[in-house]
């Protein structure tokens, strides 16, 4: 799939449906999709495996957001295209065979919705590529495919230096250990062409343009980026709009809840 469009708009780990998320995210992710041509979620947007509410107002709210945010894509005067990646929190089935019924019901329920919007795509695979950017959740480059978080949390070693100061520590896996962990799954995918930047999620931990020498997959050292989740406090939630210059990218922002809410200072003009 090839689009040829200006500006990206990326998040992940939204977990729509869960009483964690910031209130103030649907509408900050609607003005985030207006002002760029294509929005990319990668994975964990709607909330699959939570068991805080009730199946049906989950189910609710997903499919509540999903309409909200194309209903406002199509009001613009171009076609704002929004493509979303399974994380995780979407997927029904654990590594140790454990299905998760409500998961599978609640995801078909809300792409069977999301097809009456002509703009909307669900991608059949984990990862999408546009230009020389690579987006994904992470979950199966890291290892954690369908796994309980039990078994999440023994390997997951506990990281401060990515954590904005007076903020709770969140746990995270090793910067370095993460991106090469990443890179190395992406060397075996079928790439269509020169990869210079990744984007991806699961990580709940914001950051953008960390590289480790001599990680490339043909071309120059790869920036990784992680726009961190949308729960409280929102200062660990930064979305990313990614600017190319034809398939190249020329310049990544992060933004915050504060800038989305006030689209003028979120997209630059």
């Amino acid at each position: 799939m090839r689009l040829l469009d200006k500006v990206i708009f990326s998040a992940s780990d939204l977990h729509i449906g869960s009483p964690m998320t910031h209130p103030e995210t649907i509408r900050a992710i609607e003005n985030g999709i207006v002002h760029s041509d294509i929005a990319i979620f990668s994975g964990d947007i709607w909330e699959g495996l939570a068991r805080h509410w009730p199946f049906r107002k989950r189910l609710q709210a997903c499919k509540h957001t999903i309409e909200r945010w194309a209903k406002k894509a199509a009001m613009c005067s171009t076609p704002k295209w929004q493509i979303y990646l399974d994380g995780n929190h979407e997927l029904p089935v654990y590594r140790n065979g454990f299905v998760n019924n409500e998961a599978a019901d609640l995801m078909a329920a809300v792409k069977e919705h999301g097809k009456q919007f002509p703009h909307v795509v669900f991608h059949p695979k984990h990862w999408f590529q546009h230009g020389d950017a690579v987006f994904t959740h992470g979950h199966i480059e890291l290892g954690f495919i369908d796994t309980p978080h039990s078994w999440l949390r023994s390997r997951i070693e506990r990281v401060t230096e990515l954590i904005t100061p007076g903020l709770p520590t969140e746990l995270v896996m090793p910067r370095e250990r993460t991106v090469r962990l990443i890179h190395k799954a992406m060397e075996s995918e079928a790439l269509e062409g020169p990869v210079n930047h990744i984007v991806f999620g699961h990580l709940h931990t914001p950051f953008t343009g960390v590289s480790v020498p001599g990680l490339r997959l043909g071309g120059q050292d790869i920036q990784f980026h992680n726009s961190g989740v949308s729960y409280k406090p929102r200062k660990l939630f930064n979305p990313l709009f990614m600017e190319f210059d034809g398939d190249f990218v020329s310049n990544v922002r992060q933004s915050n809840l504060q800038h989305l809410m006030h689209p003028e200072r979120a997209h630059g003009r």
